[in-house]
């Protein structure tokens, strides 16, 4: 059933349990870090009310970085692609527990990671459309 719905509707699971207004739409990201790499990579998907796919993008930044650094910089690129969305709610959605609790309770943190952190609460502050989420 789940697969049906997938490929017929061009949904994925986590959109399908959702309750979502029309009009709304749904911004997830993820970040890849591989030990001993000099890159990281992220993902982005933006999905409409009814879960389905209306565009990707990926981003590779170059240099070393750790797992939060990653998911903060993925955090940052997504949130400045929710800022452009003009006239709409936007949920953005990441599986950084850590990265989101960093920037919902105003955690300080130094060097990259605390730089990210405060570009993503500044973005958030200035647009009161885009929510975040775990």
């Amino acid at each position: 059933m789940r697969n049906k719905k997938v490929w017929e509707n061009n949904c994925v699971t986590p959109s399908l349990a959702m309750d979502w207004t029309e009009g709304e739409l749904k911004l997830n990201v993820d970040a890849s870090v591989m030990e001993g790499s000099t890159s990281f990579s992220i993902g982005m998907v933006l999905r409409n009310h009814n879960g389905q796919f209306v565009e990707g993008r990926n981003f590779r930044g170059a240099g070393h970085a750790t797992v939060l650094e990653a998911e903060t910089r993925g955090l940052v690129e997504i949130l400045y692609w929710a800022r452009n969305i003009p006239g709409k709610k936007v949920t953005v959605e990441s599986d950084s527990l850590l990265a989101v609790n960093a920037i919902r309770r105003k955690v300080r943190y130094h060097l990259e990671v605390g730089y990210n952190i405060e570009r993503c609460q500044a973005i958030l502050e200035d647009n009161r459309n885009i929510s975040l989420f775990y």
